[in-house]
């Protein structure tokens, strides 16, 4: 496996439009993390590494005590 992936867990974020910002909106996927395991058996999500990212976010934010599977 040579193929790495950057996960960046930003928080306390908010939308806002400034000037020199790319003139087409980004796309917002929000996903519960109770539901990873649904998740990971549609079709069409297909993307191995974003589904680890997601597991991997899931557990770090539990043991912080931020969530609760």
């Amino acid at each position: 496996m040579s193929q790495k992936i950057q996960v960046v867990l930003a928080t306390d974020l908010y939308e806002e439009r400034l000037e020199g910002d790319e003139p087409e909106p980004i796309r917002v996927d929000r996903i519960n993390l109770r539901e990873l395991s649904n998740l990971a058996q549609n079709a069409q999500f297909s993307e191995g590494r974003a589904l680890a990212a997601l597991y991997l976010t899931r557990d770090l934010l539990t043991q912080r005590g931020l969530f609760q599977p």
